[in-house]
């Protein structure tokens, strides 16, 4: 303290300020970092594909879909951890102990019945360790379903306090709130776990479900978005039903980036087998699908006409050969019509994989959205650079032909969609996209029915 108090002196009259020394002072000096502290390693639990993971004093969470494999990733780590410190049995899975010596795990489970819990402890943690009988000496396995989630953080503390693990499952994390967006309280509880791993030294695993939006794979709620700012890493489970294989994917670190994706099968007996990861369309940080990938599972039934292959699995659509052919000769179309008439060509079966590709699309400036004279969102196709004037058809991804022999008006570097759209004023998002403005109803009001013929002559090219 005498030390602390001069060090608070000497920074005070280096200022030439003479402040008194408080508590809170003092407090707060005793959480200041300098760079010459010696302050102790961090301290991994494992190691996946060569990457340290799990560490001690702090929050890590597990997360997917229901059904997608996190109770059997966290029976993987828990058996890793009181067991041999590799899993012989599972075809050399890339997930190793970093230390010799067994690790005491405590696992709260908050979501199923005993006796799914006392099964997987049977028939899936104990088969996958080596040391038999000796699991339940150094695992502390608690159901607490049945209990209010008031006490289940209680519970949890004194579990923590008494038994001192080095590893703690919380399954799920979820269950220790009434409301899980309600902001105070999450962040009350994840405070709490926080001063609980860093006070007992401990890794703090929480599992928390995926929102269920195709659009949204965010840890869910108020709970999730603090439990993301706060937690070291995250690492999102998936299963994939055709092939029958798990994936596990680090998408969130603070510290070390972990670019390969566990993946794995289980066998008739319950344990797990490493496998190739299985070919499938990509999905971002977030764990949104992209709808636009380098995989082949699901592509089968696409039409393939339109997929351009870059050799032993990368792949991608050639977008302005699917919107050009869709687009045929018309000028503009709505985005129903367009996504209907997109899907049909391409056999896309799912809305939510149109709208992905579309967006794609957009952000190639393959197709761009405007606004008709009557509001209506209308797309055109944008012409690709070096495309000769007026020419349309398969693969040439160009708007198309002027609307009949009576649009008269004089030659475009490329037809200006107004010509054979009555707009009343022609959108300036598309100056600058190739266009010639000369001979549109830029500023100056016509009738819907001059629009087909003759426009108005009116040069105004920026």
């Amino acid at each position: 303290m005498e030390e602390t108090m001069k060090l608070v002196m000497e920074e005070l009259a280096h200022s030439g300020d003479v402040a008194p020394i408080t508590p809170l002072l003092l407090e707060l000096d005793a959480h200041r970092i300098t760079t010459t502290d010696t302050l102790p390693e961090e301290e991994f639990l494992f190691r996946m594909h060569g990457v340290p993971c799990f560490p001690r004093k702090d929050l890590s969470v597990i997360t997917g879909q229901a059904k997608s494999g996190k109770t059997f990733f966290t029976s993987l780590l828990m058996a890793m951890g009181c067991g041999s410190q590799s899993l012989r049995k599972s075809g050399r899975l890339p997930l190793i102990r970093e230390r010799e010596e067994p690790l005491r795990v405590m696992w709260l489970d908050t979501e199923q019945s005993q006796r799914c819990t006392q099964d997987i402890l049977k028939n899936r943690v104990l088969p996958m360790t080596d040391n038999g009988g000796a699991v339940d000496e150094h695992m502390f396995v608690f159901n607490v379903r049945g209990v209010s989630c008031e006490e289940r953080i209680e519970l949890l503390t004194e579990g923590i306090v008494t038994y001192r693990p080095d590893l703690v499952i919380l399954d799920g994390i979820r269950d220790l709130v009434r409301d899980i967006n309600d902001g105070v309280k999450a962040t009350e509880v994840i405070e709490r776990l926080m001063r609980l791993a860093e006070e007992y030294n401990c890794a703090m695993v929480c599992v928390l479900h995926q929102n269920r939006s195709a659009d949204n794979r965010g840890l869910r709620g108020w709970l999730g978005t603090e439990l993301m700012n706060k937690a070291f890493e995250v690492y999102a489970c998936e299963k994939q039903r055709q092939q029958r294989v798990f994936t596990v994917q680090q998408v969130h670190t603070r510290k070390y980036d972990m670019e390969q994706v566990l993946c794995y099968t289980v066998d008739d007996d319950g344990l797990p087998v490493v496998t190739e990861q299985p070919r499938e369309q990509p999905r971002e940080a977030q764990g949104k699908s992209t709808g636009y990938g380098n995989g082949r599972d699901e592509t089968e039934s696409l039409n393939h006409d339109y997929i351009v292959d870059h050799g032993d699995g990368p792949w991608e659509w050639d977008l302005r050969r699917l919107f050009g052919d869709a687009m045929g000769s018309r000028a503009t179309w709505t985005y129903n019509d367009l996504m209907a008439e997109v899907m049909r060509l391409g056999n896309i079966k799912w809305k939510q994989y149109y709208y992905k590709l579309f967006d794609k699309a957009e952000e190639r400036r393959v197709v761009k959205k405007m606004m008709d004279r009557c509001g209506r969102v209308v797309i055109m196709l944008v012409p690709s650079s070096g495309q000769p004037a007026g020419v349309a058809g398969r693969s040439a991804g160009v708007v198309g032909q002027r609307a009949g022999p009576a649009a008269r008006g004089p030659r475009l570097a490329a037809p200006c969609p107004n010509v054979a759209t009555p707009l009343y004023t022609c959108p300036p998002l598309l100056r600058g996209e190739g266009y010639s403005m000369r001979g549109c109803c830029v500023g100056l009001r016509c009738s819907p029915g001059t629009a087909g013929g003759r426009p108005p002559e009116a040069d105004v090219r920026k």
